[in-house]
């Protein structure tokens, strides 16, 4: 079964890098694709994948293409961010949300004010 499923797998890669339906996307829409999809969370292998399956395997970007990408933009986008102080902010805050979220069995307290959605503490516990 393993055999044939990998040969299932090789017949599908080759009927789409053969399908004449295949889109074609400038690399400032890739860019643009990968670069969303990074902050929506998804691996650089998925984005990889989706745009092998979107493009062809051939014409899609390597993940390290990809990788620059994110660190680009990742870049430009704190020069952008800078982080405000908490003094000027503080006023803006009628209301919070506050959780705790684990990480490897860590509690980590969060708060959220939940017009904006602006994350406005994030505090690991002790222990």
């Amino acid at each position: 079964m393993l055999q044939e499923n990998q040969e299932l797998r090789r017949e599908n890669d080759r009927l789409w890098d053969c399908s004449p339906r295949r889109l074609s996307l400038a690399q400032a829409k890739q860019r643009q694709f990968s670069v969303l999809a990074i902050a929506m969370g998804l691996s650089l292998s998925q984005i990889r994948d989706l745009l092998a399956l979107i493009l062809g395997t051939k014409a899609a970007p390597a993940r390290s293409t990809i990788h620059r990408w994110g660190l680009a933009a990742e870049a430009a986008a704190g020069k952008v961010l800078k982080r405000p102080s908490m003094g000027c902010c503080k006023g803006l805050v009628t209301m919070a949300c506050p959780d705790e979220i684990f990480f490897h069995s860590r509690p980590v307290f969060v708060a959220v004010e939940p017009q904006s959605m602006t994350l406005i503490l994030a505090d690991k516990g002790v222990g």
